[in-house]
């Protein structure tokens, strides 16, 4: 399966450990993507605060649909996304 959406190569890759379907991409084009890939080939969600690529990124164990992100432009950023379209868990 091939997701479009970002501008470049991308960094991180990481699934959600709530839904089976929901994943969080990071690129070197500065942004995250949420993507839940049985219901849709494009991104539910667009994150586009950092000013620098995203070097770290990972969904939270405890709390559903929050995000971590790091980026080189030494900001760190926690994210509570919207609720995914479909419940895959």
């Amino acid at each position: 399966m091939v997701l479009v959406g970002h501008q470049y190569a991308v960094r991180r890759v990481r699934f959600s450990p709530h839904h089976a379907s929901l994943l969080a991409t990071s690129s070197y084009d500065f942004s995250i993507k949420i993507w839940d890939f049985l219901q849709h080939n494009h991104p539910l969600q667009s994150l586009n605060q950092h000013t620098e690529f995203v070097c770290g990124l990972d969904f939270s164990l405890h709390q559903d649909m929050q995000l971590a992100s790091g980026s080189w432009d030494e900001t760190v950023a926690v994210w509570n996304l919207s609720p995914p379209l479909s419940d895959n868990k």
